[in-house]
């Protein structure tokens, strides 16, 4: 389902990978690669977080770090393309970053990417927090506010980059998810506990009348 990613951990690998990479087109060699499997759905989706090491005179870097990802399906070129008009849309932000989209391979339906700059242990302060853990060393409070400001700034900036999803998911679809799944487990509770599907059923007549009338839809 995923022919793709058998080919680039195979040994043409690097020959492959190497259509993509700017250091190649600018007449570099890679060396070797290795990858790690940062993601796996199987039959569906993977992505692989590829180290490629380079040799040539007017090599700069000697190696870089990008991702690819696989398709068992369409969804890639949906995704390039999604990850080209953003990166264009971004390209003057001062705390967004985004990967660079370096090529798709279509036959291979294989997206592939740089990685983004920065860091991202800002998930796992707030896990940290969440589980009453402490956070680790270096980590104060202020430094977390200081992230956290950054990651508002960034969604701010890709709410006003002009861009808008092709694929609208609104407050009408996602309530009708949640009284479907309410519909199904609060069948067997009516009988045995009817004041908590009383709550439930009030509590979904507010969301009803809190349905906004006129949404406008941004990337989050």
């Amino acid at each position: 389902a995923l022919p793709g990613l058998a080919e680039i951990t195979g040994s043409e690998g690097a020959r492959l990978l190497s259509e993509w990479l700017p250091e190649c087109q600018a007449g570099a060699q890679i060396e070797r690669i290795d990858c790690d499997l940062a993601h796996y759905k199987p039959f569906k989706r993977a992505v692989l977080k590829i180290r490629a090491e380079f040799r040539g005179p007017e090599v700069r870097a000697h190696e870089r770090t990008v991702y690819a990802k696989f398709y068992s399906d369409e969804r890639g070129a949906t995704c390039f393309e999604n990850l080209t008009a953003l990166w264009s849309a971004v390209k003057g932000a001062t705390s967004l970053r985004v990967p660079e989209p370096l090529g798709f391979d279509a036959p291979r339906r294989m997206v592939v990417m740089s990685e983004a700059p920065g860091q991202r242990s800002l998930t796992k302060w707030v896990k940290c927090l969440e589980g009453g853990d402490p956070l680790p060393d270096g980590v104060d409070q202020a430094r977390l506010e200081r992230s956290a400001l950054v990651a508002a700034r960034s969604l701010l900036e890709l709410q006003r980059s002009g861009l808008r999803p092709r694929q609208q998911g609104g407050f009408q679809g996602e309530l009708a998810k949640v009284k479907k799944d309410c519909g199904l487990l609060l069948h067997a509770v009516r009988k045995k506990q009817p004041d908590l599907a009383a709550c439930a059923d009030s509590l979904l007549r507010r969301m009803e009348n809190l349905t906004p009338r006129d949404e406008r839809l941004v990337p989050a």
